[in-house]
């Protein structure tokens, strides 16, 4: 059984390399995905078993300052350790449960898809992915990463200098903390689910939208290079209050993430820690006018 979990624990710190999918939406997904591929709703059985385990956390640099604020506050793993890659690259045999950086690529992916995931031991040995948070990396990062056909250089470029649109500031506060109160509910979200909580984003009528500075830029597709988006253009179809959310405690935070080819839209309640709204978008690389006239409809 041991031997079982360390192995697939080495996989997640070599960065785990199975096919890449063009199909996800949501930001955040949580939910048992088997080894063979195969979904399963949280159970109480699972959720005792990641409350009770001992969990090792390894990120970047970059992430350890906001990853371990998140989870002093709001993790629902008590017994927990963070670490930077260059702090532990092993893990100890009496882990039961990883949190850590994951990448899945292959010949066909335009780009890899780069995510955080909470790994999980079964009784039976097996190791289950029990949450995910699907990260937006800059071009450039992505073009270091595309590359490099090294796991291990990969893994190295990803830890030492990655970084993540969605994961500076705040912003990966708020997904940990979304993480953590789907888990204490005992609900699963999965990246196909369109969500809207109609009490909350109605409220967004007398409420200011914080929108992050880098939604405004847009990855060009021939040079792969991210460059501005004019406001205006965005923004024409959003006739409710909005502004930077660098600059403002706004209590409702949009977060835009881009993989493959699907784009993931949420908007956080950062007072409840809740989602209150989320969307997918197949078959489209960027961030447009169109996103904000259907988050408009959706206000009223």
């Amino acid at each position: 059984m041991m031997k079982h979990i360390i192995r697939i624990s080495q996989l997640s710190l070599l960065i785990i390399a199975i096919l890449f999918s063009n199909t996800v939406a949501s930001q955040i997904e949580v939910g048992l995905l088997h080894a063979d591929g195969n979904k399963e709703n949280l159970s109480q059985t699972h959720l005792m078993r990641l409350k009770n385990s001992r969990c090792e956390v390894i990120v970047p640099q970059s992430m350890k300052t906001p990853v371990q604020e998140a989870m002093e506050n709001h993790w629902i793993i008590t017994d927990w350790t963070l670490y930077t890659d260059s702090e532990r690259n092993t893990q100890p045999s009496d882990t039961v449960s990883v949190f850590t950086l994951s990448v899945e690529s292959g010949p066909t992916a335009q780009t890899p898809k780069i995510s955080l995931e909470l790994l999980v031991k079964n009784f039976n040995g097996e190791t289950i992915r029990i949450a995910e948070i699907i990260l937006f990396p800059d071009a450039e990062l992505i073009a270091k990463i595309q590359s490099i056909n090294s796991p291990e250089a990969q893994r190295h470029e990803l830890f030492q200098q990655g970084k993540f649109y969605n994961a500076e500031n705040e912003f990966l506060s708020h997904n940990i903390r979304a993480i953590n109160d789907q888990l204490n509910k005992g609900k699963s979200i999965w990246f196909d689910d369109d969500y809207s909580s109609q009490a909350h984003i109605k409220m967004l009528k007398n409420k200011t939208l914080g929108i992050p500075e880098y939604c405004f830029l847009r990855r060009n597709m021939l040079n792969g290079k991210d460059e501005a988006y004019e406001e205006d253009k965005l923004m024409k179809h959003f006739p409710y209050n909005w502004e930077k959310a660098e600059n403002s405690d706004t209590r409702f935070v949009f977060l835009y993430a881009q993989s493959g080819a699907a784009t993931f839209i949420s908007i956080f309640d950062t007072l409840s820690g809740q989602i209150i709204y989320q969307t997918k978008s197949s078959n489209k690389y960027k961030l447009s006018s169109k996103d904000f006239k259907t988050l408009a409809k959706q206000i009223g």
